[in-house]
């Protein structure tokens, strides 16, 4: 004879039940949702942001939130980059001449200033030639 206790068992069905239900609420609420934010990225920090306040963490913060429409980006002179051993066991030197490569693309880049915009064309539409080549011609924006 096997008697079981009350309540120390729970039916598979209760398990499903609330997964389908949670499932339910997320979409509930992903759909009512008016308006979502996103991350800001990092910049300067402002004047309210201090350390009472969580923000400039020694040695853990190298900047403060900023709002969409504040746009920044870092204007350093130098890069400094490094490869550390788990790196180059995954990825060997063939791993540091592909990123010494990227970054040479950056350095030979003209200054800004001697740029033309106009010079570069706004939409760019690239054949995909294997799908060219049987007869059905895909272009991507």
């Amino acid at each position: 004879m096997n008697i079981r206790q009350c309540g120390k068992e729970r039916p598979a069905t209760t398990y499903s039940t609330s997964k389908v239900a949670l499932g339910l609420l997320g979409a509930c609420l992903a759909i009512t949702a008016t308006c979502a934010r996103a991350f800001s990225l990092l910049g300067p920090y402002a004047s309210w942001m201090d350390e009472a306040k969580s923000f400039r963490q020694p040695g853990l913060d190298i900047g403060g939130p900023m709002n969409l429409d504040e746009g920044y980006r870092w204007n350093v002179p130098v890069l400094t980059y490094g490869f550390d051993a788990s790196f180059l066991e995954y990825f060997g030197s063939n791993g540091v001449a592909a990123v010494e490569g990227a970054i040479d693309v950056f350095n030979n880049l003209p200054l800004a200033s001697q740029l033309d915009p106009a010079s570069y064309p706004t939409r760019v539409i690239r054949v995909n030639s294997r799908a060219a080549s049987q007869g059905s011609l895909i272009s991507s924006p």
